[in-house]
């Protein structure tokens, strides 16, 4: 089963976060950039510069919370850690032993 990226749990968790907004914030940074493309599916995603991307993303939110890029990029990507985390225990629960 394929989970949507912003399906409604998921929302719920990061609002629960800590940090949520920043993750909003990049999310919807790199959605407006790449004007939807990045979260598409692979197949569908132009070839951008990922690299030159976080930078401009990591900019772009350390101006808006005033904060460092580094401390920035490490709300970021720990957001993004417990969402994985998250997703993987949500399906395990789906599957059950025989």
């Amino acid at each position: 089963m394929v989970v949507p990226i912003f399906d409604e749990e998921t929302e719920q968790l990061i609002d629960s976060i800590p940090g949520g907004e920043i993750y909003r914030y990049v999310r919807k940074a790199y959605d407006h950039i790449t004007k939807g493309a990045y979260f598409s599916s692979e197949e569908d995603v132009p070839k951008y510069d990922l690299e030159a991307l976080d930078e401009i993303v990591k900019k772009m939110a350390s101006k808006k919370f005033q904060m460092s890029e580094e401390e920035v990029w490490t709300q970021y990507e720990k957001i993004s850690f417990y969402i994985t985390a998250f997703r993987f225990e949500r399906e395990n629960e789906r599957v059950s032993p025989c």
